[in-house]
């Protein structure tokens, strides 16, 4: 129904929107905004950190002990020829992939952590001593790992390709004796770089709670 050229509400006798219902009604609560975080690390509107970023090092665990497996495998397949010749080579490309994502997933790892910090420390005000800062120690630990990933890869793709090259060379021992030699040192120093990439990752998993920690204690 109209009234005065407005709707009319039969059931309370009065026109919509009228002066009585503006004084009824609650007035609007007013909400304490919190402010996004465009981070890296961080998601949503609180200072948390994906799991897998802080799971990191569990995460190296199993990606390293299979690497570990998959050496064994493959240096037991190429010395007792106890499989036939095919097998050992598909297993030592098979353990090369591997071992380069695993390396991969290292420095994927520090890349993207090192962004995020850089950017909590400055939208937040973090301390930031120019020598023992955040954004210098996740400089630190990325150069710890980086040069160690690296050769790594860089190794196995050679131990694959004098691979390659005492396959085609099977009368020739010295093709032999470099891969043997060669591989036998590319596991030994994938051995080591797992070890230092290890202790790099939970020191900067540490940090990364040190920081989300006094991230919390401002919101």
């Amino acid at each position: 129904m109209q009234a005065n050229g407005g709707p009319f509400d039969v059931a309370q006798g009065r026109p919509f929107g009228s002066a009585q219902d503006r004084r009824q009604a609650p007035p609007p609560q007013a909400e304490t905004p919190v402010p996004p975080v465009h981070s890296t690390l961080h998601t949503g509107t609180l200072p948390t950190y994906s799991l897998a970023m802080l799971q990191m090092g569990k995460i190296f665990i199993g990606l390293a002990a299979w690497n570990v497996v998959l050496f064994g495998i493959t240096i037991w397949l190429g010395l007792t020829h106890n499989s036939t010749y095919w097998q050992h080579q598909a297993m030592g490309v098979l353990t090369a992939v591997y071992t380069l994502f695993t390396h991969s997933v290292v420095l994927m790892h520090f890349m993207g952590s090192g962004k995020g910090i850089k950017e909590a420390v400055e939208m937040y005000g973090l301390p930031n001593d120019p020598k023992s800062g955040y954004i210098r120690r996740t400089r630190r630990f990325k150069g710890q790992t980086s040069g160690h990933a690296t050769l790594c890869c860089l190794f196995v793709i050679v131990t694959a390709w004098l691979g390659g090259w005492m396959d085609t060379h099977k009368l020739n021992p010295t093709a032999h004796r470099w891969h043997l030699g060669f591989a036998l040192f590319t596991v030994a120093y994938n051995l080591y770089a797992f070890r230092v990439e290890y202790k790099v990752i939970n020191e900067n998993t540490a940090m990364i709670r040190e920081i989300d920690a006094r991230i919390a204690s401002r919101i």
